[in-house]
């Protein structure tokens, strides 16, 4: 059985749109600079013909029962992605602009899937709490969590590294979020919300400054939420240790 391609290109650009097909089709080519290569997934910095810089996800054969849950039960995370910065955006938060998804598929099987959005030259924050502006990078981060958790969103992915952070001229920040393929929205569930304090950072004092920050701006009572953080980022760091101990009995 022959692939077949699925695929969904929103720009108006047509050199835009013809690097988008060319990529789906045959791949990015020798010229497309590689950001991250992690298992699942690789992050290109691609030039079409008129200079635009595209970013370019390429997430790679999934696992079963992945590569069939992702045509029948749920979408790929290349179009979650895609429909998750729309929607992102329509609620007023930043993300890159999302340009382009892709499938290929043979049979009910997702063999491979492409997400395309905007290109910006910002860095996240890793190590945001040792920054020299880490105090006004705090408390801004700390509204922002705020702000996502009033409008029900939850992403399960809120670490450092998906977080980019643009200083505007008037001293405020504006906060992007990429890898955006694990998000809900619509969520209530205090719990599963402030359980995005578990991997914002590793260092309990640093949780701490955040979650108080966070009770700042809500308004609500810091001992609250720093304890809510505390136990949340405690009960991340249990599982990990979970996890890194059943490798080890794997492997052995």
């Amino acid at each position: 059985m022959k692939p077949r391609l699925l695929k969904h290109i929103h720009t108006d650009d047509r050199a835009t749109s013809m690097a988008c097909e060319k990529i789906f089709t045959d791949g990015t080519d020798d010229s497309a600079v590689e950001i991250y290569r992690g298992a699942r997934n690789t992050l290109y910095d691609v030039t079409d013909d008129t200079g635009n810089h595209l970013c370019v996800k390429h997430f790679r054969k999934a696992k079963f029962p992945n590569s069939y849950i992702y045509t029948t039960l749920r979408h790929s995370k290349a179009r979650r992605s895609f429909e998750h910065a729309e929607h992102l955006l329509a609620l007023g938060f930043c993300t890159p602009s999302p340009i382009a998804w892709s499938e290929r598929r043979k049979g009910l099987k997702l063999l491979d899937s492409y997400y395309i959005c905007e290109f910006l030259p910002l860095s996240n924050i890793r190590d945001w709490g040792k920054r020299p502006d880490s105090e006004a990078l705090i408390e801004a981060l700390g509204l922002f969590m705020v702000n996502l958790h009033r409008a029900g969103i939850y992403h399960r992915d809120f670490s450092p590294g998906n977080i980019l952070a643009e200083l505007l001229p008037d001293g405020s920040y504006r906060f992007y979020l990429v890898d955006i393929n694990r998000m809900n929205f619509n969520v209530t569930n205090r719990a599963k919300l402030m359980s995005m304090f578990r991997s914002i950072s590793l260092d309990e004092a640093d949780t701490i400054r955040l979650a108080k920050a966070y009770a700042k701006a809500s308004g609500e009572n810091p001992d609250t939420i720093t304890a809510e953080a505390i136990a949340s980022l405690k009960k991340y760091q249990a599982t990990k240790r979970r996890h890194r101990k059943l490798k080890k009995l794997i492997k052995n």
